[in-house]
Formats: structure tokens, C-alpha cells, sequence
């Protein structure tokens, strides 16, 4: 009786673990088909190509860490000509982000369809992203205002990485550093646009994502501007897609057979005669 017993246990308990991995792997499926699909929706919303812009060579491409990005970039047109360079990372990884980074998406595009001021675009797509997160998630960004006409680029830098203006030479003609919190902190930040800049024949604007300067390999340094700057200067005559090509390339040899930890996104611009 006690081994018919053992017997019965082992039997229920064999079953109990079959079905428990059978649970497993179909929330896996889900979850995996949730980020792919996710991805998909992503990959939907950048831009399918670069604008075109007399005068100017304009490249961007976004490489996920994983199958969301938090990433995100964009080129858009304001009602009074100019054209916005913007560049998006949303804190954390997954669905959660890549359902903040399609929200803002949509919600640029929606403002700059009736607004040429940038500060005020900004500032309302923050109050808009900080109702949908209630400040448990952030958005850092970046974005640039090309003038075509007075032929001049103004920044509005929200808790993001410093974007670069290099001359003809390959120095450093303007850093754009971040003037307040991220976005979706708070109901209301304090933005500024930068004064705006003159550009000449050979200038090259430079933005990019965190996961650009942090990538590493373990016990390592990390890549870091400084190296990204050496890359585009070496470069530099090549086309904006080439460069970002470039300067990605030199990610991936610092990396090694490691993974990257985070999105890496790059906006090159290269202001031709």
C-alpha cells in the first residue's frame, strides 16, 4: 500500500510539473510575441528615409538592445519651414517603454502640425507623457532646429546626452548640454532653446543615445564621446550614413561577443555646399 502510494504521489507531482512548464513556456510565448510585436510597431514609426533638405545630408538609424528599444528618433517638419532633429530614450527596456515611445511619437507629430515653437511643443508633451506615467517613467531627449533660411540650428536638451556642432575642421564648434530634468518627472519643467547658431559649408551635427557613450565590454572602459568624435573626424568626408555606419562599426569592436546593454541610436548631419 505504501509504495502504491509513493506511487500516486509521483505520478501527481510528475504531472503537476509538466503542466507548470507547460505554463512557463506559454507565458514566454506570449511574452515574446508582446515584444515582437512591439518591435514591429517600433520599427514602423522611425523614419523610413532621411528628408530632404537642399543643402544638408542627414542620416539616422536606431539599433535595439533587444527586441523593444527605448530608443527612438525622428525628422519632422514645423508649419514655418524649419526642420527638427529629435532623438528619444525612454528609461527601462520592454513593452511599458516602447508604449512611451510610440506615445511620444504620436504626440510630436500631432504638435508640430500646429506649432512652430519648440519650447512650447516640448513643454506640452511633457505634461502630456507625465499624465500617462504619473513620473514612474522618464524620457530623455534631445532635439534640433534646422532654419533652412537664416541657415541656423537652436537645441532644446531635456536630461540627455550634450549634442555636438563641429566645424569644418572636425573641432568642436558648439556642445548643446541638457538645460533641465528629463521629461515625464514632473507636470511642468523649465525648458530653454539654445541661441541659435550659424552653420557653414562642412559643419557636422552630432546626436546620440547613452547606450552609444556606455557601451562596454566587462572590466572595460566604456566607448564614451570622446571616442565617437575621434570616429566621425576620421570619417568625416564620407556621407552622414557612412559615418553613422563608422562610428557603429567602432561600437561593436569596442563590444567584442558582448551584448550591448542598452539602445544605441545615432542623427548624423552634414551641412554640404
Amino acid at each position: 500500500m505504501r509504495n502504491e502510494r509513493g506511487k500516486v504521489y509521483r505520478m501527481v507531482g510528475s504531472h503537476l510539473d509538466l503542466t507548470d512548464r507547460k505554463t512557463a513556456e506559454e507565458t514566454l510565448r506570449k511574452q515574446e510575441a508582446q515584444l515582437l510585436a512591439a518591435a514591429e510597431i517600433q520599427k514602423q514609426l522611425l523614419p523610413q528615409a532621411a528628408p530632404k533638405l537642399p543643402g544638408f545630408d542627414i542620416a539616422g538609424r536606431c539599433y535595439p538592445a533587444d527586441f523593444a528599444a527605448g530608443d527612438h528618433f525622428d525628422f519632422l517638419w514645423l508649419p514655418d519651414g524649419s526642420l527638427v532633429l529629435t532623438l528619444a530614450d525612454v528609461s527601462g527596456h520592454g513593452v511599458g517603454p516602447a508604449m512611451i515611445t510610440a506615445s511620444f511619437h504620436a504626440r510630436f507629430h500631432s504638435l508640430a502640425e500646429i506649432s512652430s515653437d519648440l519650447v512650447q511643443i516640448m513643454r506640452i508633451l511633457n505634461a502630456r507623457l507625465y499624465g500617462e506615467t504619473a513620473g514612474e517613467m522618464f524620457v530623455t531627449t534631445i532635439t534640433g532646429r534646422i532654419d533652412p533660411q537664416a541657415r541656423t540650428l537652436a537645441c532644446v536638451n531635456a536630461g540627455h546626452p550634450p549634442g555636438y556642432l563641429l566645424d569644418a575642421s572636425g573641432a568642436v564648434k558648439r556642445q548643446f548640454d541638457s538645460t533641465s530634468v528629463p521629461l515625464a518627472i514632473l507636470p511642468a519643467v523649465d525648458l530653454a532653446i539654445s541661441e541659435p547658431v550659424q552653420l557653414e559649408d562642412h559643419d557636422l551635427i552630432f546626436l546620440y543615445t547613452d547606450g552609444l557613450t556606455e557601451a562596454h565590454r566587462s572590466q572595460e572602459p566604456m566607448f564614451g564621446s570622446e571616442r565617437a568624435l575621434q570616429v566621425i573626424r576620421e570619417h568625416r568626408q564620407k556621407t552622414a550614413a557612412e559615418i553613422v555606419d563608422a562610428v557603429y562599426a567602432a561600437i561593436c569592436q569596442r563590444l567584442g561577443m558582448s551584448k550591448p546593454h542598452d539602445d544605441i541610436t545615432l542623427i548624423v548631419a552634414k551641412v554640404v555646399p
